[in-house]
């Protein structure tokens, strides 16, 4: 008698166990997800600290790629520009090649770990990610992008903001100038629009 108690509280116990567990199979996609993790973090809230502005410009000494053997510097330099451009205008601003009459530059940094280390970012910028390096054969390596909004001058940083993600030298050069403009698109997402 006590078992077949037992044996009708137990049913609905494990029919209701069985019914939340759920075998999925791991899947490369699942596997390769680490390597495109991404960590931002920011100094402050842009609206707050970015001034009124209608203009914006890029200043070769502000925009620095750290060489590296496994990277085309200038072609990656063009590719951020390219991705800051896009994000700037879609927020209304506007271009100003000249940058005495510019009411922002637009600065970053980009660099592999083996470039500049967590340390000297921190040093240098007062921001870490604190995203983990992985062992890896060589395909992944950190990566760090610094961007800034500053004064015409470059003397006054208003805002800046840094990403950690992992840098896939396998990747194929379209995926990766996809993937660069969508993670400046994150980055700068909280830029305020232009003022009109």
């Amino acid at each position: 008698m006590l078992r077949k108690i037992s044996s009708y509280l137990l049913l609905p116990v494990l029919v209701v166990l069985s019914a939340c567990s759920k075998d999925e199979p791991v899947t490369e996609q699942a596997v390769e997800k680490p390597m495109q993790r991404t960590t931002i973090v920011s100094d402050a809230t842009p609206g707050q600290t970015i001034p009124a502005s209608k203009t914006y410009t890029f200043v070769d000494a502000v925009n620095v790629v750290i060489e590296d053997s496994r990277l085309d510097s200038t072609a990656v330099q063009g590719e951020l520009r390219n991705a800051i451009a896009s994000v700037m205008q879609a927020k209304g601003y506007g271009y100003e090649p000249n940058v005495a009459k510019a009411d922002l530059v637009m600065g970053f940094l980009f660099s592999l770990e083996s470039g500049l280390p967590d340390a000297e970012l921190i040093k240098i910028f007062g921001l870490s990610p604190g995203l983990m390096s992985i062992n890896s054969d060589g395909r992944y390596e950190k990566a760090t992008l610094v961007l800034g909004a500053m004064s015409s001058d470059t003397k006054q940083v208003y805002w800046k903001t840094m990403l950690q993600g992992f840098a896939d030298f396998e990747r194929p050069r379209d995926e990766a100038t996809k993937r660069a403009d969508r993670l400046v698109g994150e980055m700068l997402a909280n830029i305020p629009t232009a003022e009109q």
